[in-house]
């Protein structure tokens, strides 16, 4: 992928879309989630450790998935290839790919088609999208562009 993302940070992309239920489950504190905030809407590097507690599930499968690849658990490489093809869930917290039929005039909002109907997902992390381009979604949000 052409950008300068880590695998860090593209962990934190699709894994901040739970933070907000994970607050409000009392599964993380209010200051880990204002940290993990301002890391994925500022793209600023993040701590794994941090990631690693308030991520547990997700964090141990993708050492699970670097282990059977033989692969540096945090590289970007690794990172993507575990949240877009197995990440494992169903529902809203799949991921999935898709193409960007409209984008609205703030470019925070982008029209998609998820089964063979149009949604609307939140560009949350004003990505640089053109009509037709292919993205990756986790919980209806828009958080890479497909470069596969």
């Amino acid at each position: 992928m052409p950008n300068k993302l880590t695998g860090s940070q593209l962990f934190l992309r699709y894994a901040f879309v739970c933070a907000e239920d994970k607050l409000r489950l009392g599964k993380i504190s209010r200051g880990n989630f204002e940290q993990l905030k301002l890391a994925a809407e500022n793209n600023l590097k993040i701590n794994n450790s941090l990631l690693e507690y308030c991520f547990g599930d997700a964090t141990q499968a993708l050492r699970v998935f670097s282990e059977k690849r033989n692969v540096e658990i945090w590289s970007f490489e690794n990172v993507a290839k575990y949240w877009r093809h197995n990440h494992g869930h169903d529902g809203d917290c799949a991921v999935r790919s898709t193409v960007v039929t409209a984008i609205s005039p703030d470019n925070l909002s982008l029209q998609v088609i998820l089964e063979n109907k149009n949604f609307w997902v939140k560009n949350y992390y004003n990505l640089n999208v053109q009509m037709g381009d292919s993205i990756y979604l986790h919980k209806r949000i828009a958080i890479e562009i497909d470069d596969e």
